[in-house]
């Protein structure tokens, strides 16, 4: 069997990610309009063409601000739109269907849109308004590593491997 170009351009992301970036694309289809889901959005999802730069800025926006406690990957959304317009240009038909591209005016207020709300996070933890639960490794009580270790003996393999 041969590989494609589509299939070589479709394993550029870990699965992981495309995980991630379809559950924000999930939460950014949801703040279009009716209207803007019919003029951008085909029955499976993937746009029909690209989102104009207004649009854009304002889902992006609304879904930062809605999930404002996922502080740890301001990037997160603005990879995501960058996704969603390169994967559904490759679901297209190159020989009957232009691509999707993304505007450069778009690209330059992601990568500013992420450099301001990285900023904005750095200057709260600065003066100590903002922490994030997750930052750097918790640690483990005692009870917890019995735990771990006990779950470890019963799953029947080597002691010495558990």
């Amino acid at each position: 069997m041969a590989i494609t170009h589509h299939d070589v351009m479709g394993k550029h992301l870990s699965v992981g990610s495309k995980k991630n970036y379809n559950s924000c694309i999930g939460k950014m289809k949801d703040r279009l309009t009716e209207e803007e889901t019919s003029t951008y959005l085909n029955a499976e999802g993937w746009l029909v063409r690209p989102l104009h730069h207004e649009t854009a800025a304002r889902i992006l926006h609304e879904c930062q601000l809605r999930n404002i406690e996922e502080v740890s990957d301001e990037m997160k959304y603005s990879s995501a739109m960058k996704y969603w317009h390169k994967e559904s240009s490759r679901t297209r038909d190159f020989n009957r269907d232009e691509p999707i591209i993304i505007s450069p005016d778009l690209v330059s207020y992601l990568a500013t849109y992420a450099t301001g709300r990285r900023r904005i996070t750095a200057d709260s933890r600065a003066i100590g308004e903002e922490t994030e639960a997750s930052e750097g490794r918790l640690p483990i009580d005692f009870s917890e590593y019995k735990s771990f270790a006990r779950c470890a003996l019963a799953s029947g393999v080597n002691p010495r491997d558990a």
